[in-house]
């Protein structure tokens, strides 16, 4: 997904439409982004994707934890340019979209 910002020219210095904060690069929807954040707890995977290096990369622990967390990426990074009213309601919609 990171190449996939590269490849495209998306910059990110505009508001995200998810987490509606300001987008300080490249990297704000595949690893900074609160709603990703959020997905990753949602999940209980913050244990082992706790920082930024892991987020973007994976770890070599838990392939399972990766497959999901490739998933919650995927969900993520489709969503970035959809309109919601609200943070709150862009984590429900997301959440039950990776649920389903």
């Amino acid at each position: 997904m990171l190449h996939l910002n590269v490849w495209t020219n998306f910059r990110g210095s505009e508001n995200c439409h998810l987490c509606k904060k300001l987008e300080n690069g490249i990297t704000h929807i595949v690893n900074e982004c609160n709603i990703l954040i959020d997905l990753i707890r949602c999940f209980k995977l913050n244990y082992i994707f706790d920082n930024k290096d892991k987020i973007t990369f994976g770890s070599d622990n838990n392939k399972l934890a990766i497959y999901i967390l490739f998933h919650i990426n995927a969900v993520v990074f489709r969503a970035r340019f959809k309109v919601f009213d609200s943070p709150e309601i862009c984590k429900l919609q997301l959440r039950v979209k990776n649920v389903s």
